[in-house]
């Protein structure tokens, strides 16, 4: 028998199929994905996948809907969802920035608030928030994206004071950089200014190139095996080597001379 109900969303590829489909050999994973074409490896691996998009207000409701109707429950919810475009700001449109925003954090807040009675169900139960090492440290050339993720982990702290009453955990993640089609997609759409942003942007362009084929995907999933054992988990999970060593270093010589020391390295 299936140990837990996890609903897991952005499926179709990357760390969310990887997770996923390791998740779902001992647990009863439902898995979102865009596409019709995405479902069939997930549904392979004995999991259900609920097609739709994040940002869709019926879509949300009719995931509620098919768990509610087949599991009753959730134990734990992760939102893996998520985009990224990258360039300096300035060439970033008004709508794109919006769309980042739509997608990794207003769609995801508006999630966890559609899943919230299933969760109830199962408490203790656990909405885990995947983020980024961006959220908290500022990198060049992807502002909106760090930005982004920046707010989820302000929403994520807030959401653990919130819950806990109810016994729902509200944890953030924050994962190194790792080798996932996101960063293709955002590489793919950044536009280049040129001009006063050449060298910038040279620089840039070198250092996501070399966004190492990480093995961090599964130290995600130990991460997230711990969280589900717990039963009060913290509030905040730092998975990944490069990660941990700028959590330190931030802590060593504080957040500004961290960002005067990023800006003497991209000038």
């Amino acid at each position: 028998m299936k140990q837990k109900t996890i609903l897991i969303t952005g499926c179709s590829s990357g760390i969310g199929r990887f997770t996923a489909m390791k998740l779902a050999e001992e647990n009863n994973v439902y898995a979102t994905v865009r596409n019709v074409a995405d479902k069939l490896e997930l549904e392979k691996a004995g999991m259900s996948v609920l097609i739709g998009d994040i940002t869709s207000v019926s879509d949300r409701k009719k995931w509620f809907e098919s768990i509610e109707n087949n599991a009753g429950k959730l134990n734990m919810l992760i939102h893996n969802a998520g985009i990224c475009e990258g360039g300096v700001l300035a060439s970033i449109s008004e709508e794109r920035m919006e769309q980042q925003f739509q997608v990794n954090v207003t769609a995801a807040a508006a999630l966890s608030t559609v899943m919230l009675p299933l969760l109830r169900q199962a408490a203790p139960s656990a909405i885990v928030h995947i983020g980024s090492i961006s959220g908290r440290t500022s990198f060049p050339g992807i502002a909106v994206y760090g930005a982004s993720k920046a707010a989820l982990y302000s929403l994520s702290r807030s959401l653990h004071i919130e819950l806990a009453p109810q016994q729902i955990a509200s944890v953030y993640v924050e994962l190194d950089s790792m080798e996932s089609r996101i960063w293709q997609k955002g590489r793919q759409k950044a536009v280049l200014l040129g001009g006063p942003y050449k060298k910038l942007e040279q620089k840039l362009s070198a250092s996501a190139s070399e966004i190492r084929k990480s093995p961090e995907k599964s130290g995600l999933l130990t991460c997230i095996m711990n969280i589900d054992r717990r039963a009060n988990p913290k509030p905040l999970y730092i998975c990944g080597r490069k990660s941990v060593f700028l959590h330190m270093i931030n802590r060593l010589f504080g957040e500004d001379n961290i960002t005067r020391m990023m800006s003497r390295i991209f000038r």
